[in-house]
């Protein structure tokens, strides 16, 4: 595409020849007339004090020297006064004004890849408004004394006060003020270190003798009346013993040999009678009951039950609680709708069950765990994940977003509401959104109408509808991240403000139904060019690598992070993406390129790609009328195009035959999208 070339004095459309081209050779005549040469001055020169002048940083002086400019502008104009609304709505124009025209310079930067605007950048920006070089010339001379345009960007606003508290060096913040060279000189007086910083005090110890010798006495005399409770506490315990002689051992031994009995009936299988089980230690019984023979016996049996000690501890896997719910988690049954859309659980449950395994239970397929398993030993349990679903986009408004909104529904919603059932899940749900599109107002009008709809098959009026939706979408968190990096923050925080205690949410009776990342791609252009930008910056030597790999850390961090949540509080995972490719279509189906890192797409469990249904368009040959004739049609043919979803078999090599078939088998998922909600079919 070719460069677009700044704009003369005189003419918006010349075209200025390069300057590798340009013939300098050739007559005046030839020449392009590029208007007055015209040498810029300043109106008043800085003095030696102003040049070492520090421009102010904040937002009030900014604003100060901003309305200063706009008075001068009125009064050159002819206005006498003005309100300061009047001046407040102008700065605001003035304000809104530029930061658009800063945008576009800003934009033309970024298109070219720089980090330093350059005036071609400027003069982008002055085409995008509309705005000729020449009629700036005006403003160069503004009809403003020389005196009254000077400004004083940091006035001396030091008070005798001020010298005189600056003058003691224990009062003076000055030392510490030279250290801070960010701190803009128009700024107050450093204060001292003693008005933010605390003085410790340390208790100051006695010195008078006749106190210290009345705190010793009392010291003695507390730790005497403790001794003399201890001594009573044990002469009672005594004489309770000698009144009922051996009861308290013989209870203890009884508790004993109650918990033997228990463990050896627990390890002995096939047998409930102690009869039995103790015939097989008699000698040991003889010796648990005191015999004080001493022989080849008595050590014999104390030796085979020290090795059956041994031996039943060395089967004892020792680990922690939340390890033994994770391994529980693979043997016992979990509840077969996920997300509550049957057409989605159903392709779920082709992924997340085995043959011979409980349903969502997922075998690692790294090849240490293939190594670790020897043949004839029995298989180790499945790793238990959650599901992991990527709702991708072929084209904009595919529907995704309404899926999200349908599936964050189903979680709030309670299963139940008086009487009448909603078929909601009643847990908590914690939404990305990266793209700031997601609308509270179309997840209320959802849930109203699946309520209403609920109510209505039941035959019963609904009077707390709005209570119920108030009530549900407290549950709903949201985020709203700036950008990868406030991502991967907020992930890292997320646990510990679910689990907070005390609770900082109302969602802690709720059990974590879904986390649901919107837009996924919005933070990847971003990204990429943090990461190319970091890369270029960074030294290149053997000890500083630059980091290429910055960009895929992130996304590291980012499986790694939800794979800690998944694991913690045992919820699926939703994320709706845009695709940057067409789709390639091949006998077994559609495969779409994946844009993100390989680390995101193998953390997926199964991507579905949305799509509307394509509506045939209006013919090259039929005319205006035939077109406004065939209205009404076009447009019901329109509201009756539905959307579908289809799996995405890149990456298919991974799975396994059964898969293949299975997923061969599926039939899809189409849906509608109406004022109602999503309306699946």
């Amino acid at each position: 595409m070719p460069s677009m070339a700044p704009m003369s004095f005189n003419d918006v459309t010349s075209l200025k020849r390069n300057s590798t081209t340009a013939n300098f050779d050739a007559p005046a005549a030839k020449k392009q007339n590029r208007g007055p040469l015209i040498h810029h001055k300043l109106n008043w020169l800085p003095t030696e004090a102003e040049r070492h002048q520090s421009a102010p940083q904040d937002g009030e002086s900014m604003d100060t020297l901003l309305e200063r400019a706009i008075i001068l502008a009125l009064e050159a104009v002819g206005f006498a006064g003005a309100d300061p609304r009047a001046i407040q709505a102008f700065r605001l124009e003035v304000e809104e004004y530029m930061l658009h025209l800063l945008g576009d310079v800003r934009q033309s930067m970024l298109i070219s890849k720089r980090t330093q605007p350059t005036p071609g950048d400027f003069l982008q920006s002055l085409h995008t408004h509309q705005l000729l070089l020449r009629s700036l010339l005006p403003h160069l001379n503004p009809p403003v004394p020389p005196e009254r345009a000077h400004i004083q960007l940091s006035p001396d606003t030091t008070s005798p006060i001020e010298h005189q508290i600056s003058s003691n060096l224990f009062l003076s913040g000055a030392p510490n003020e030279q250290t801070r060279s960010y701190i803009p000189s128009h700024f107050p007086v450093f204060p001292s270190e003693h008005t933010y910083k605390a003085t410790s005090e340390l208790p100051s110890a006695e010195r008078d003798p006749r106190k210290v010798r009345e705190l010793v006495a009392e010291e003695a005399r507390l730790g005497e009346a403790a001794l003399r409770r201890l001594v009573g506490a044990s002469s009672d315990l005594r004489t309770s013993d000698a009144t009922q002689p051996g009861k308290g051992i013989k209870s203890m031994r009884a508790k004993r040999d109650d918990a033997w009995k228990e463990a050896m009936l627990a390890v002995t299988p096939g047998t409930d009678d102690w009869s039995k089980v103790s015939g097989m230690f008699a000698g040991f019984e003889g010796q648990r009951e005191g015999s004080t023979s001493a022989g080849p016996a008595a050590g014999t049996s104390r030796m085979s039950a020290d090795a059956l000690g041994k031996d039943l501890l060395s089967e004892v896997k020792a680990e922690r609680f939340d390890e033994f719910l994770h391994s529980l988690r693979a043997v016992a049954p979990l509840q077969d709708h996920v997300y509550g859309i049957p057409a989605l659980d159903s392709l779920i449950a082709i992924f997340h069950t085995s043959g011979s395994g409980p349903p969502f239970a997922q075998q690692s397929h790294t090849s240490a765990s293939k190594s670790s398993h020897a043949p004839g030993q029995p298989r180790p349990l499945l790793e238990t994940r959650p599901p992991v679903l990527e709702l991708a986009g072929a084209t904009a408004c595919s529907g995704k977003t309404q899926v999200l909104y349908h599936l964050t529904a189903l979680m709030l919603l309670p299963q139940h509401h008086d009487n009448v059932p909603l078929k909601g899940k009643e847990a908590a749900v914690v939404l990305f959104d990266l793209s700031n599109t997601f609308s509270i107002l179309r997840l209320h009008d959802i849930m109203l109408e699946r309520i209403s709809a609920a109510y209505l098959s039941a035959n019963t009026s609904v009077d707390d509808a709005l209570a119920l939706i108030q009530s549900s979408l407290q549950h709903l968190h949201i985020y709203r991240p700036q950008s990868l990096s406030s991502l991967l923050s907020a992930l890292d925080a997320l646990e510990s403000y679910l689990l907070s205690t005390p609770p900082a949410h109302l969602s802690a009776p709720r059990p974590l139904g879904l986390i649901a990342l919107s837009n996924l791609s919005a933070f990847y252009w971003p990204a990429r060019l943090e990461a190319e930008e970091a890369a270029l910056n960074t030294d290149t030597s053997a000890t500083n690598p630059q980091p290429l790999h910055q960009f895929l850390d992130q996304h590291r961090a980012l499986v790694a992070s939800l794979r800690d949540l998944q694991r913690t509080f045992d919820c699926p995972v939703v994320a709706t993406n845009m695709t940057l490719s067409a789709p390639i279509y091949s006998p077994e189906g559609a495969k779409v390129r994946p844009h993100l890192p390989a680390v995101w797409n193998n953390f997926v469990t199964v991507k579905v790609v949305l799509q509307r249904d394509q509506v045939p368009r209006f013919g090259p040959e039929i005319s205006v009328e035939e077109a406004e004739g065939e209205r009404g049609m076009r447009w019901a043919a329109v509201e009756k195009a539905g959307f579908r979803g289809w799996v995405d078999w890149w990456g298919a090599e991974g799975w396994s035959e059964q898969e293949r078939e299975r997923v061969r088998r599926w039939k899809g998922m189409r849906f509608a999208v109406r004022h109602e909600g999503v309306v699946f079919m």
